[in-house]
């Protein structure tokens, strides 16, 4: 069961990247994932909130899928 929402938000001032909302399932800002470009990785910059190890994990899993997805799109 997801307690999180990620919305697509849009492209990156560079758009180069995507950008996405992380709500709680209550619509409840939570923070950003964006792309790093010092780690060639998505990340979570977060707002306010609290993190248990299940949101934590949905949070990772989120970042490493785009991660590939961008990866895989510029080998293209």
């Amino acid at each position: 069961m997801s307690y999180l929402n990620f919305v697509y938000v849009g492209r990156s001032p560079s758009g180069k990247t995507s950008q996405y909302r992380v709500s709680g399932s209550n619509d409840v800002y939570l923070g950003l994932i964006s792309w790093y470009g010092a780690w060639r990785k998505y990340v979570f910059y977060p707002g306010d909130g609290l993190f248990d190890p299940s949101c934590l994990r949905e949070l990772a899993d989120f970042c490493e899928t785009e991660t590939t997805k961008h990866k895989a799109e510029k080998a293209q």
